[in-house]
């Protein structure tokens, strides 16, 4: 199911990442075991979210904004 919401996905663990990882951020140094239960946190609560999406048939933000058609442009068959 999160193959649809895949770029909002991808986007959004790189925002969490900068945020929490970065000195523009909080610039957290966590060890390996912390950074890779925090990876997997991140992306449980991404997927979860895109799984959650996809059953109501939605889509996240980014993929919504890339299905917008021009004005004038017929639906695709």
């Amino acid at each position: 199911m999160a193959g649809r919401n895949t770029l909002s996905m991808y986007i959004g663990s790189s925002v969490v990442a900068v945020v929490v990882l970065s000195g523009v951020g909080w610039a957290w140094q966590p060890g390996t075991v912390p950074a890779v239960l925090f990876a997997l946190a991140v992306w449980a609560a991404l997927a979860a979210v895109s799984a959650g999406a996809a059953a109501r048939g939605r889509r996240l933000p980014l993929e919504a904004w890339l299905a917008r058609r021009p004005a004038g442009m017929p639906p695709s068959a």
